[in-house]
């Protein structure tokens, strides 16, 4: 089970496969068990959202769609509705333009797994072929249409106060925001002349013009410098509209950064979809691009990616030695990034947790909160304790100890903690307890 749906995500999501052609097949059989008001009503929620997110109203349209997820009996629809509101959650953190795109990556790639496992156990609503690619398909346009209102948004708000009104890039990004609303209504229409009164679900009704890894290419140099302070970026964009040597470096300099971020989209998806060669010749660039880096959790995103694929792939090693640089950028971050606070300490569990069980990422999330039992009152190690790689839980003098990377507080493990209150508890040694 698990492999058919491997195949299916390697079609979707690799292959490029369209599979729009299965939507009504499977949307009739999935839309039987739904009374038609509550089809109704649920569908209104779903295209107030989205209009919600076209006017950057990204609360309201989180509410709303949970608001349609408890009117759905629709497996499909009531996962593709609980992706969305995850995303739309992440939207309340600020950020670098495409930290929101790896943002929405890595719920999609948690999503599917979690979807897979599912699967897998039979113990979901996804009763054929034809509604799983429905949803896989879905879930892809939903990434990919996101991604690209939600980046050009967030580059609006950045630079907006920056720029006159007039200028021709803000100009650009409000046209290409209008070009995607104008789009959304068509569709929409069309859906709606075309299922005569039976529930559609707009979002994946757009056409899949949408290309996360081309998102820098299409938005430019304004989404490409981030979210620096406001006089960093001017001069930056000063610097490149000059056209000197040192505007040219840091075009290319931007360049190498795309380059590296589109390489390690890539690696997520082929990893995930068990394409490891793939997977590991896209992570690989983006190691070596790494340099060019400059946003902490884009590059956080990164370096756990690339740490997971390991896990898939049995390279034990390897993976110790990612998360160690994940954890050096994690603690060297100047930035107070609450995203990065509440985010990532979890991630650090869960790799722990799949390390110390010696199972791939998609597995651990049970033995992750195991994990995370274990560690709360861990046991003194025995003085001749044995090789780190085969301790359960993994040992407090290790790097990849929760213990170390994130000391307890006095408000718990889950409560907002201050970095640099942290700083103070960690001492780190690259190189501690990270022996084969």
């Amino acid at each position: 089970m698990a492999q058919e749906f491997n195949s299916s995500a390697v079609h979707v999501f690799a292959g490029g496969g369209s599979t729009n052609g299965h939507r009504d097949e499977a949307g009739r059989d999935s839309d039987t068990a739904q009374t038609g008001l509550a089809i109704k009503k649920a569908s209104t929620l779903v295209c107030g959202a989205v209009y919600d997110v076209f006017n950057g109203n990204y609360q309201p349209a989180a509410q709303k769609m949970k608001r349609a997820v408890q009117l759905n009996s629709c497996y499909v629809n009531r996962v593709v509705c609980q992706f969305r509101i995850d995303v739309l959650d992440s939207t309340c953190y600020p950020g670098h333009p495409q930290s929101l795109v790896a943002r929405i990556a890595d719920i999609l790639t948690r999503t599917l797994s979690r979807e897979r496992e599912k699967y897998a156990n039979s113990s979901s609503g996804i009763r054929n072929i034809l509604t799983l690619h429905t949803m896989l398909s879905t879930l892809r346009t939903d990434a990919q249409f996101f991604a690209e209102v939600l980046v050009q948004q967030r580059a609006l708000q950045i630079w907006r106060p920056l720029l006159n009104p007039d200028d021709p890039r803000i100009k650009g990004l409000r046209a290409g925001l209008a070009r995607t609303r104008s789009t959304y209504r068509i569709a929409q229409r069309c859906s709606e002349d075309s299922t005569d009164g039976a529930e559609t679900d707009v979002l994946s009704e757009l056409p899949e013009r949408y290309q996360m890894q081309s998102m820098g290419e299409r938005l430019g140099i304004l989404v490409q410098l981030g979210d620096a302070p406001s006089d960093q970026l001017m001069e930056k964009l000063r610097i490149i509209e000059t056209g000197s040597c040192p505007g040219k470096r840091l075009t290319l300099e931007l360049e190498q950064q795309r380059r590296g971020r589109s390489k390690a989209l890539l690696g997520i998806i082929f990893s995930f979809v068990g394409r490891f060669t793939d997977a590991e010749q896209a992570f690989e660039v983006s190691e070596q691009l790494m340099e060019h880096e400059t946003c902490a959790e884009i590059k956080l995103y990164r370096m756990l990616w690339y740490a997971e694929h390991k896990t898939r792939v049995q390279d034990w090693n390897n993976v110790a030695r990612l998360i160690t640089r994940a954890h050096e950028i994690f603690m060297d971050n100047e930035t107070n990034s609450e995203f990065i606070m509440h985010h990532f300490p979890d991630r650090f569990v869960s790799l722990c947790a799949a390390v110390s069980r010696r199972v791939p990422i998609d597995a651990s999330t049970e033995a992750a909160a195991d994990f995370a039992t274990e560690i709360a009152q861990p046991p003194s190690p025995a003085p001749d304790t044995p090789n780190i790689a085969h301790l359960s839980p993994t040992p407090e003098h290790s790097v990849l100890s929760p213990q170390k990377l994130f000391p307890p507080t006095p408000r718990g493990a889950h409560a907002v903690i201050n970095i640099d209150a942290w700083r103070e508890f960690v001492q780190f040694a690259p190189t501690a307890g990270m022996h084969p």
